[in-house]
């Protein structure tokens, strides 16, 4: 199932970027091994590897903020 979703993914998000076909084509074959499901699995998983980032970062600046507003017992 989630091949199948990679896969639509991944030739919606080539067709937006690239409507020549030739052009597309092309990409797919040096970038992506000839598969729209390599094209749609990076894409979300590169996607989602950023917004977990970013959570973790804002994570990180709330603790941090939190022991300099705060006294040192509540920790």
């Amino acid at each position: 199932m989630i091949n199948f979703f990679y896969s639509i993914f991944g030739y919606i998000i080539l067709f937006i970027r690239y409507p020549k076909k030739e052009k597309r084509l092309q990409i797919l074959k040096d970038y992506f091994d000839n598969s729209y499901h390599e094209a749609g699995g990076q894409i979300v998983l590169s996607t989602f590897g950023i917004i977990l980032l970013v959570f973790l970062l804002v994570s990180l600046a709330a603790v941090i903020y939190s022991i300099f507003v705060h006294d040192a017992s509540v920790l």
